[in-house]
């Protein structure tokens, strides 16, 4: 099995993932932000509301899983980076580190 450089910070709503991953990418380190938190931002600066981007869930969840395979296919497997995501459901060969924030 190929290994990869790739820890995962994963936790519920206002956990402190984005804080932690603004901390560590301050500090230096590749960083990658949740997808479905990218989708909704691209979206509400183009004026939607939030209600309207998540209307058609099943629609929502399929655009979120095409970001994260093509983000994650593109990402060198040799470079160190910290992804976010609500819950370990990316690439089988992530490394899976918790880092919890209470």
């Amino acid at each position: 099995m190929k290994r990869n450089h790739w820890y995962v910070v994963t936790g519920g709503p206002c956990s402190g993932k984005t804080t932690l991953l603004q901390y560590l990418e301050k500090i230096g380190y590749a960083v990658k932000y949740e997808a479905a938190r990218q989708l909704i931002d691209a979206e509400l600066k183009k004026g939607k509301t939030l209600a309207a981007i998540r209307k058609n869930e099943q629609k929502f969840q399929k655009k979120v899983l095409h970001m994260k395979v093509n983000q994650e296919s593109k990402l060198p497997t040799q470079q160190l980076f910290f992804l976010s995501v609500g819950y370990p459901t990316a690439l089988p060969t992530i490394n899976y580190a918790v880092f919890t924030m209470m």
